[in-house]
């Protein structure tokens, strides 16, 4: 049977990132997708796909991709000159809601420019507030993009940005104090935490390895967050090799020979995605 499928697209190139909207039906919701850390120092190819476009495009959900040239963590100009003609030309009042989304140094991009789109929901894996040294001093991650961009400027502090959201979903390992201090500073009269404990960091990567990543985005969209059966990923995550090398770690594992003993023996009889 032959389906034919329409949408309308729209570009914004500013000197810095390339914004690509692929509208299918108005009225409906908008995601909006901020990239993570990509290859080290190494410009990126604006006509890539942004990051979950290619599900997003299958399931024809209305979307708009924000694409840096580099890892500039969103810092740079025109970006929010961009947003401000989505604005003004009345591109964003054609949605019922928008939803920004991302992890890492796209869940920073999915808060702190979640008041500028009028975002009703965020949802924010890993999520980083700011890499400023004065409001975050335990951050000892990402120092060269802390020293390498203002961090003074507007929207430095993604905290404060996503207090006018509807609702604010964390994705984080809360026993990943680096991860968690970020989780802490945020308003806590929207935010919705949905823990993942001893995956660390990356967790739309375990996601996606665990086949959740598609299913937990298909509830985004459909505003059902909340009836996302997230005890599975709990359940699963012992499928993966990051589970078990966090684990082993934890200091009462590594106290323990009893523990140490069944975490390793429960390592070497499962099969584990990434070891």
């Amino acid at each position: 049977m032959l389906q034919i499928s329409k949408s309308e697209n729209l570009v914004i190139q500013t000197g810095f990132y390339t914004l690509e909207a692929f509208v299918y039906d108005d009225g409906g919701p908008l995601v909006v997708t901020f990239e993570h850390l990509r290859g080290q120092g190494r410009a990126q190819h604006r006509l890539r796909s942004g990051w979950m476009v290619n599900y997003l495009r299958t399931k024809r959900v209305s979307h708009l991709a924000v694409k840096p040239g580099r890892n500039d963590w969103y810092r740079r100009q025109g970006l929010t000159e961009a947003f401000q003609y989505l604005k003004d030309s009345g591109f964003l009042d054609r949605f019922a809601r928008v939803i920004t989304c991302g992890g890492s140094m796209g869940g920073y991009g999915a808060l702190a420019y979640s008041g500028m789109l009028d975002a009703d929901t965020v949802v924010a894996f890993n999520p980083l507030t700011t890499l400023n040294s004065r409001l975050v001093p335990w951050e000892t991650r990402f120092q060269n993009y802390a020293t390498n961009f203002d961090w003074d400027g507007p929207f430095h502090d993604a905290a404060k940005e996503c207090a006018s959201a509807r609702q604010v979903y964390a994705v984080v390992d809360r026993c990943y104090d680096l991860d968690w201090k970020h989780v802490a500073r945020m308003p806590s009269h929207n935010l919705h935490v949905l823990n993942a404990p001893f995956l660390q960091h990356q967790l739309p990567l375990y996601l996606h390895w665990l086949g959740l990543l598609e299913p937990f985005f298909d509830n985004m969209v459909q505003g059902r967050i909340e009836t996302m059966p997230f005890n599975k990923v709990l359940r699963d995550r012992r499928e993966l090799a990051q589970y078990f090398n966090v684990l082993e770690n934890a200091p009462r594992v590594r106290s323990s020979p009893v523990f140490s003993g069944i975490v390793r023996r429960f390592k070497q009889e499962s099969p584990l995605m990434g070891s």
